[in-house]
């Protein structure tokens, strides 16, 4: 008898170590960020703005480099992802930004186009 409570209590154990792990996995997979939109590189702008949504800022550099700031909508982050991208597609997958650039008075090397 006291085989079978011990074998109940390493199943019922393993279960619901099994259950949580899935459950845990099946949450983050959901995100959006997870669906594609980390390991952007060699995307399409379009392909990430299905993901991402519109951009709120596109930051235009003199080698024809963009680097887009998308509107992170994750309640526990307040920032913006950013990719940049050239000739359409990205070449890096950026990073988390806390806020957007600022236009500056002088800007000799890029141009900031605010989208909002």
């Amino acid at each position: 008898m006291k085989t079978m409570k011990r074998w109940n209590k390493k199943a019922m154990l393993t279960v619901t170590c099994a259950t949580l792990a899935t459950l845990m996995l099946l949450t983050v997979g959901a995100w959006s960020a997870f669906a594609g939109g980390f390991f952007a590189t060699g995307k399409t702008v379009a392909e990430n703005e299905g993901i991402w949504g519109n951009p709120s800022v596109i930051q235009k550099f003199s080698d024809g480099t963009e680097k887009r700031f998308y509107k992170y909508t994750n309640p526990m982050y307040f920032g913006y992802r950013t990719f940049i991208y050239k000739d359409g597609k990205a070449i890096d997958d950026g990073a988390l930004a806390i806020s957007t650039p600022e236009p500056q008075k002088k800007q000799p090397e890029y141009q900031v186009v605010i989208l909002r």
